[in-house]
Protein backbone atom coordinates (compact mmCIF):
# COMPACT_ATOMS: atom_id res chain seq x y z
CA UNK A 1 0.00 0.00 0.00
CA UNK A 2 1.24 3.38 -0.62
CA UNK A 3 1.04 6.30 1.69
CA UNK A 4 -1.27 8.18 -0.74
CA UNK A 5 -4.03 4.83 -0.21
CA UNK A 6 -2.61 4.57 3.19
CA UNK A 7 -3.82 8.23 3.77
CA UNK A 8 -7.13 7.47 1.89
CA UNK A 9 -8.65 4.78 4.02
CA UNK A 10 -7.24 5.94 7.56
CA UNK A 11 -7.42 10.12 7.26
CA UNK A 12 -6.42 10.41 11.02
CA UNK A 13 -5.12 8.55 13.88
CA UNK A 14 -8.23 7.31 15.21
CA UNK A 15 -9.37 6.00 12.06
CA UNK A 16 -6.11 3.64 11.81
CA UNK A 17 -6.94 2.39 15.09
CA UNK A 18 -9.92 1.70 14.91
CA UNK A 19 -9.62 -0.09 11.73
CA UNK A 20 -6.67 -2.74 13.83
CA UNK A 21 -9.36 -3.04 16.43
CA UNK A 22 -11.37 -4.27 13.89
CA UNK A 23 -9.32 -6.97 12.36
CA UNK A 24 -8.02 -7.77 15.69
CA UNK A 25 -11.35 -8.51 16.49
CA UNK A 26 -12.12 -10.33 13.61
CA UNK A 27 -8.99 -12.59 13.67
CA UNK A 28 -8.29 -12.57 17.37
CA UNK A 29 -4.57 -12.37 18.81
CA UNK A 30 -2.47 -15.11 17.63
CA UNK A 31 0.80 -16.11 19.47
CA UNK A 32 3.14 -18.43 17.79
CA UNK A 33 5.86 -18.60 20.13
CA UNK A 34 9.43 -19.13 18.78
CA UNK A 35 11.13 -21.96 18.07
CA UNK A 36 13.17 -23.89 21.37
CA UNK A 37 16.64 -24.72 20.33
CA UNK A 38 18.04 -27.43 22.31
CA UNK A 39 21.00 -27.07 24.56
CA UNK A 40 23.97 -29.41 24.05
CA UNK A 41 26.47 -30.59 26.80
Amino acid sequence: MKLFEFNKYFPDEAACRRAFREMRDKEGVVYQPAPQKKLSG
